[in-house]
């Protein structure tokens, strides 16, 4: 089985559905973050998943200009890390590679579960 497929189809697509996506799919999205390598496995990054209406709306207020295509999503996840959660090395800090690694991961299964994902940090 190769996953180039799910890699390639993972694309930052601006159109997106507002249909609500499925608590057993919202889980295995957090399942495959937490399968991602992290030094010792301590995982130094927390996910907050946000479906709910008014809380989604405070959200989605905080988004900047450009990224006015984020305002459709049914559901956003926020990928939180801090230095101190994980080991540094020769002065690197690993929670930031660590977490994209997490951060990848949830997006290659939302791909496989016909998602569309498309990663920001355009906020205020």
């Amino acid at each position: 089985m190769s996953l180039l497929p799910a890699i390639e189809k993972r694309r930052a697509y601006r159109a997106l559905s507002n249909k609500p996506v499925a608590k057993e799919i919202l889980d295995r999205l957090i399942e495959a973050a937490h399968t991602a390598p992290s030094s010792g496995n301590n995982q130094p990054w927390r996910i907050i998943t946000t479906v709910e209406e008014q809380a989604l709306e405070g959200l989605k207020e905080t988004v900047v200009g450009g990224n006015y295509w984020a305002k459709q999503a049914p559901v956003i996840a926020a990928f939180v890390t801090h230095p101190s959660w994980s080991m540094s090395m020769g002065g690197r800090e690993l929670a930031y590679f660590e977490l994209g690694m997490a951060a990848m991961n949830y997006q290659i299964q939302a791909v496989e579960e016909g998602l569309v994902v498309h990663p920001i940090v355009g906020f205020d």
